[in-house]
């Protein structure tokens, strides 16, 4: 689970052209609530890991 939900927000871009940035658009992932679950479950499964395997879990970070 947590390898399926990345960290970093994925709606982040920027848009170049002849390595000018023409369109910058800003993560806006704090805005959306869906994104703070997934984060929580992410969260959650990488403790799970921890605690009940004790897995490494910074590979995953």
């Amino acid at each position: 689970m947590c390898k399926l939900i990345l960290a970093p927000c994925l709606f982040e871009c920027k848009i170049s052209l002849f390595n000018q940035t023409v369109l910058y658009i800003p993560p806006l992932c704090k805005l959306n609530p869906f994104y703070n679950q997934l984060v929580e479950l992410r969260f959650k499964s990488l403790l799970y890991l921890a605690d009940q395997y004790g897995e490494d879990i910074t590979l995953y970070c």
